[in-house]
């Protein structure tokens, strides 16, 4: 037997002697029984994730009016130019690259769907698209696309030291 489980006469007196005056408690559980209640279906809402919600986007046929082709270009308003400039001329560089070429359409709208929920996640503004030459679809439609998004500030055809008919610089508003 270990000595330390027993307790000297001196301190069980003690212990003794400081709940003398103490009431033994009462039992006050309330059970509560429900009666014949049925139980309802759950309504699952269909949920929307955030790549779906910029795939919604890319599905729209419709293209703004401010998209210009010669050289592929967009501004949202006169106030983010600055800032497209500062891209093309390139005292600022695309954090993020996305190469698409060789891909169809449903698969590039999905990967654009992805960058856009990375580059919300990480913070990340300005954005390179690289499309390719191949039959020119995804160049096309790409712009489209970009135009109908409405946390897209402004895009501009990439200027010759990075692939010029090749790929877009985009610049997101986060």
């Amino acid at each position: 037997m270990n000595n330390k489980n027993f307790i000297s006469l001196n301190d069980l007196f003690l212990f003794k002697k400081s709940f003398e005056n103490i009431d033994k408690m009462v039992q006050d559980n309330i059970f509560y029984y429900k009666k014949n209640v049925c139980k309802k279906k759950k309504k699952y809402k269909k949920k929307i994730f955030e790549k779906d919600f910029h795939k919604y986007f890319f599905s729209k046929k419709n293209f703004n009016s401010n998209l210009s082709y010669k050289p592929i270009r967009y501004v949202r308003s006169n106030c983010f130019i600055k800032k497209l400039k500062k891209l093309i001329y390139g005292k600022v560089f695309p954090e993020i690259f996305l190469d698409v070429h060789g891909m169809n359409i449903v698969q590039t709208k999905i990967e654009l769907a992805n960058l856009f929920t990375i580059c919300y996640e990480k913070k990340i503004s300005y954005i390179s698209i690289i499309h390719g030459h191949g039959k020119e679809i995804l160049k096309k439609q790409i712009p489209l696309w970009l135009s109908n998004h409405p946390d897209i500030v402004a895009f501009h055809e990439a200027p010759r030291f990075s692939g010029k008919s090749t790929s877009i610089f985009v610049i997101i508003d986060i």
